[in-house]
């Protein structure tokens, strides 16, 4: 008998939540992500949405969960593998 290595459906969703903010960029700023994200065929607001949590990851220490980090770095791998 083979075992069942996939994972649970629930385990394949990796929405997480969001909010809508206003934030003033740079036009520099937005035109290299706008640039960046269309060599990669991705959103400009995706990848700065990913360097923020990576980030956040990054310096948050023990608060943030092993769950978000996780997550933030497999949104970036996806991401890296689009180009």
């Amino acid at each position: 008998m083979v075992e069942d290595f996939l994972p649970k459906p629930e385990d394949l969703i990796l929405k997480e939540e969001t909010i809508k903010v206003t934030l003033s960029l740079t036009k520099d700023s937005v035109d290299y992500f706008k640039s960046q994200a269309s060599e990669r065929h991705t959103q400009y607001q995706k990848m700065i949405r990913i360097l923020l949590d990576k980030y956040v990851a990054r310096f948050s220490g023990p608060r943030k969960t092993t769950h978000f980090k996780k997550n933030v770095t497999r949104r970036a791998e996806r991401l890296s593998e689009k180009s």
